[in-house]
């Protein structure tokens, strides 16, 4: 089921009519498309975060409403977020038209299923990317991908190649993009480096003892011998 957002048509553009936009509570955005003139709008601030917190948040299809217009709605895409870059603020918001028989771009949510026998083991989840990009026909665009990383242990990752194959859906990531992956936790125990780290630091100083072990053999090679 799609999403339903209103939007009122914007009579005035330009930095100082957008102000006054967000000073009333509303976010000023534009609708475009191919073949589409572009449309001025706002929507009201409250509404839109709520539809952020939904499921899907800012990706999947939304039925944009044209309040004054009678009837007309419009299947869209969320294209860009314009966000301040210091208060937690939407500036502008880009709405993108839709066709059915029109393949798009857009970016799907990762949902992980299970826990990984790596952070069972003491190991830390770290995520790479939260979103993959992906192309089909509206139609078949998913809410969200699911994948299962139960199963990854200790060092391993997932990566885009490892996503399940969607019928209708491509993957436009490249496919040895990283998405998680289970790394060792460094931690240290009375002033010393975990397990991990000290025998890197071990290999590393014994890599030092046998340079200056060889430099020590060649100056001693280059000395001239005593005579007999």
């Amino acid at each position: 089921m799609q999403r339903l957002l209103k939007a009122s048509i914007r009579k005035e553009t330009g930095k100082e009519a957008a102000r006054r936009v967000r000073k009333n509570g509303r976010i000023p955005g534009v609708l475009y498309g191919h073949g589409f003139e572009p449309l001025p709008l706002d929507l009201d601030g409250k509404e839109f975060h709520t539809l952020l917190r939904k499921k899907g948040g800012a990706h999947g299809l939304v039925d944009l409403k044209i309040e004054g217009k009678k009837g007309e709605k419009h299947t869209v895409v969320i294209k860009e977020v314009q966000k301040h870059p210091i208060k937690d603020q939407i500036l502008h918001v880009d709405f993108q038209k839709i066709k059915e028989e029109e393949k798009i771009h857009s970016e799907v949510s990762i949902r992980y299923l299970g826990e990984p026998i790596g952070v069972k083991m003491g190991g830390i989840l770290q995520h790479f990317i939260y979103d993959v990009k992906v192309e089909c026909l509206p139609k078949d665009l998913p809410e969200y991908i699911e994948v299962d990383i139960s199963k990854l242990k200790l060092h391993d990752s997932l990566k885009v190649s490892d996503l399940p194959q969607i019928d209708n859906v491509h993957y436009l990531n490249n496919p040895d993009e990283i998405i998680v992956s289970i790394i060792a936790k460094r931690i240290k125990v009375k002033g010393v480096l975990a397990e991990e780290e000290a025998a890197a630091e071990a290999e590393a100083a014994e890599e030092e003892v046998a340079s200056e072990v060889a430099q020590g053999e060649e100056l001693e090679a280059q000395e001239p011998k005593e005579s007999e």
